[in-house]
């Protein structure tokens, strides 16, 4: 999530365009899309502005950054907090600054990949070896106007997006450097990241409303400008032909479905009525939504989808 951001016109974009909506058939498609059964599992409350869930596997637990101030504060409050899978254990300040050895401002966007955490907080990623639960490194970003979510891609680097400034920043696998990674077109805020699973591009929820692929060539492909939707956040791909994305400000998790071969469709919401739902986690059945102003994260039990393989 990000400060509010005027929404900017799509003319003048060099982007690849994909149909999303048509007539006839293919409005009878997307009407055919239906949500799966979505029941609650528990909540985690007590938390601070909760805006990121992460899963680490190695040790069976849930990771949640906290803010834990205001969202641009360079103030050392943020913590991350853990929850076993089924709730019954949670350490709130399980990772604060003290701990960790590395400061924490507003800690956003987290991804795990084997005994690895990185985090997105600010001008600085934050590397942690969960092994010991300390920090690995913290790399600057100097250039960087508001880092948000973060995703390791195929080859083991560090992906960052940058909301304010309207970029993605590689960071090596050691976190010992960086670089822009450059896009041929606006990324739209990109707000929420994702590595793709059906190749090496990223997957991007633009707060200002757009799904779109950075592509390993710097293209920016727009797969879907969602009807009605306002300030996307959180985003994840669900094997290769399913995305799921939130809605910041309009409290809702959706579904993008793919079709055919450039063809998504959206389906109707998944869950209303959330507040300010931000970088959510799927793992199998098991859906976690973390919202950011209610202080927590709610857990559900997603059903089989119909229609899905």
């Amino acid at each position: 999530m990000l400060p509010s951001l005027p929404r900017r016109p799509a003319s003048g974009l060099i982007l690849v365009l994909l149909p999303l909506l048509a007539c006839g058939e293919e409005q009878q498609e997307e009407a055919g899309i239906e949500p799966p059964q979505i029941t609650p599992l528990f909540t985690v409350d007590s938390l601070e502005s909760p805006e990121s869930v992460a899963w680490d596997s190695a040790r069976s637990r849930y990771l949640i950054t906290n803010v834990a101030g205001g969202t641009s504060d360079e103030d050392g409050n943020g913590f991350v907090s853990s929850v076993s899978p089924s709730g019954d254990s949670v350490i709130r300040r399980a990772m604060t600054g003290a701990s960790l050895g590395v400061r924490l401002d507003a800690p956003k966007g987290i991804d795990v990949r084997g005994d690895r955490a990185w985090i997105a907080d600010l001008h600085r990623v934050v590397g942690i070896d969960l092994r010991a639960d300390t920090a690995l490194f913290e790399l600057e970003i100097p250039e960087s106007r508001f880092l948000n979510d973060v995703a390791v891609g195929h080859g083991g680097s560090g992906f960052d997006s940058d909301s304010q400034g309207d970029a993605v920043y590689r960071v090596s696998p050691d976190g010992d450097s960086w670089s822009r990674h450059g896009a041929a077109g606006s990324l739209r805020s990109v707000n929420g990241i994702h590595a793709d699973p059906g190749g090496p591009g990223l997957l991007l929820a633009g707060w200002e409303g757009a799904v779109l692929r950075l592509n390993p060539d710097s293209s920016v492909t727009l797969l879907a400008d969602p009807l009605d939707a306002e300030n996307l956040d959180g985003i994840q791909p669900v094997g290769t032909d399913r995305i799921l994305y939130t809605d910041f400000s309009r409290g809702t998790l959706h579904a993008l479905h793919r079709r055919r071969p450039g063809h998504w469709a959206p389906s109707p919401p998944w869950l209303e009525g959330l507040t300010t739902p931000a970088d959510f986690i799927r793992r199998g059945s098991v859906l976690a939504v973390p919202e950011l102003r209610a202080d927590r994260v709610v857990f559900y039990r997603v059903a089989e989808e119909p229609g899905s393989p």
